[in-house]
């Protein structure tokens, strides 16, 4: 397996710009041999039993995990068709781990060593008071619960008085990129993993094209030409969402209306969400030095290995003015 060429995999985070990563840039550069998420408009993968084998490495415990399938299904999906010309890649943000219902991630780090040698880890990191108020709008506000019909919309400072009972098992403690990037530097080597800064990408796209292209080998001017005014997955309006989810989850309960709608009533609603403002939320500033608190050592240890300014956008950090406290 050591002589295989390597295959570099981004495993998210959720809400960090994954998609537009997966589609602007994974899909159309140049020299890219892309196993998937999104190799068009419409395929997600070039194998189907890729998805599968992601399932199997994320959803499996110890107990219900099998081995010898999980390493069959990456010899014929994936490992077989590697490329001793071009760059291989793999990106899926579930692979990041999630906060419920996923394998612990060290388990899926080691899964991902083990099931494909050499592998080249790309994660991106979110200011963690933005990132996790961008989770909580794209979740609508809402805690689920199944079914659908009983979920239950709380309010953000409600959502971390939760959390901060138990920070470190939430999905508070998924956000300390500091302690996710020493243990794949642990498992597969500092060298060998690539650290990626949302702001950096939003606001100073030749510095971020010049890192992504360093860490896979290709020319930065090529990345930003992939990336330039990309922007997948805008902020939709919050309560038209809603309403349509609460209507959805009532009154058809498991079906997907999309699928009941011409192509042409789809694109209006779609649209339709698309304008007029955005959802914007802001924090009590109790919370924000809470969660100040709370990520300041781990962004000062992310910086240090990775050798990242976080300071520049704004990242808590031992001693440093509160960040931003709105989304």
């Amino acid at each position: 397996m050591s002589a295989r060429p390597p295959l570099f995999i981004h495993i998210g985070l959720r809400k960090a710009a994954s998609t537009t990563l997966q589609c602007g840039l994974f899909a159309r550069l140049p020299g890219l041999n892309h196993f998937g998420m999104w190799l068009d408009d419409t395929t997600r993968f070039r194998d189907p039993r890729v998805p599968q084998l992601i399932h199997r490495i994320i959803l499996s415990d110890g107990v219900n995990y099998d081995r010898a399938v999980a390493r069959a299904l990456a010899e014929d999906a994936v490992l077989s068709n590697l490329s001793a010309n071009q760059i291989n890649t793999l990106s899926d943000e579930k692979l990041g781990g999630f906060w419920r219902g996923y394998a612990d991630r060290r388990l899926i780090a080691e899964r991902l060593k083990d099931l494909f040698g050499e592998i080249r880890i790309i994660v991106m990191v979110r200011e963690q008071i933005d990132h996790f108020l961008a989770n909580y709008i794209a979740l609508g506000g809402e805690y689920k619960l199944a079914p659908d019909r009983l979920r239950v919309r709380l309010p953000v400072t409600d959502h971390l008085e939760y959390m901060m009972r138990y920070p470190d098992y939430e999905q508070l403690g998924h956000l300390k990129v500091g302690q996710l990037t020493a243990m794949y530097a642990d498992i597969v080597g500092r060298g060998n993993v690539c650290v990626l800064v949302f702001e950096e990408m939003r606001d100073d796209l030749p510095a971020f094209a010049a890192r992504i292209g360093g860490f896979l080998g290709v020319e930065a001017d090529a990345v930003v030409s992939c990336l330039q005014g990309r922007h997948e997955n805008l902020r939709r309006q919050t309560q038209p969402m809603l309403a349509y989810r609460s209507l959805r989850a009532h009154l058809f309960p498991g079906v997907k209306l999309s699928s009941m709608l011409s192509q042409r009533l789809h694109d209006g609603f779609q649209a339709a969400l698309a304008r007029g403002s955005k959802s914007h939320i802001r924090l009590p500033e109790e919370w924000v030095e809470v969660l100040h608190g709370y990520y300041a050592d781990d962004n000062a240890q992310l910086a240090g290995t990775f050798g990242l300014d976080l300071a520049r956008w704004g990242y808590a950090l031992p001693g440093s003015a509160q960040p931003s406290s709105s989304n």
